[in-house]
């Protein structure tokens, strides 16, 4: 179904939840409706940020990643996502909201993990970054990336 005609639905399925305020079960198709719109639009975004990133234009790329991540909120990957091509936009700032995001919504996921700290580095806050590697660590002791990450923050650090 068109994303216009789900909003439009979602919207007829609101206003039959307030005029019938005891039949719930308007405010639930209500609901349905808007997150399958959502979803919907999340995809596209996704699938443009993709042709953005393959392009080189991170910028545009990181826009769409968090454009679909605020979308649908409970996707770590799309956080995930922005924050790289952020990273790689030179967007730091921007690179630590949405790592952050995604290591909120997935803590235990090793990728989530690894971003927020080359994003927390990127942005010069180096115990936060060893904060999420000692995390990956705890999860997966093998993980050269994490132990190569590590290496470099103690680097910095004696300087």
């Amino acid at each position: 179904m068109h994303d216009g005609l789900l909003e439009k639905a979602a919207e007829c399925f609101k206003m039959a939840s307030v005029l019938s305020p005891g039949e719930s079960k308007y405010r639930l198709l209500y609901e349905d409706t808007l997150l399958q719109a959502n979803t919907n639009r999340a995809r596209v975004l996704f699938s443009k940020a993709q042709g953005f990133e393959q392009a080189g234009n991170f910028m545009n790329a990181g826009n769409n990643y968090a454009k679909a991540a605020d979308l649908m909120p409970a996707m770590a990957s799309y956080a995930i996502r922005a924050a790289e091509t952020y990273l790689k936009a030179g967007r730091v700032k921007s690179a630590v909201e949405y790592a952050e995001k995604g290591v909120s919504i997935s803590p235990n996921r090793t990728e989530a993990r690894l971003v927020a700290a080359a994003a927390q580095q990127a942005n010069s806050d180096a115990v936060k970054a060893q904060q999420h590697l000692k995390v990956v660590m705890s999860l997966d002791a093998k993980d050269d990336r994490a132990k190569e990450l590590m290496k470099q923050l103690e680097k910095a650090l004696e300087k």
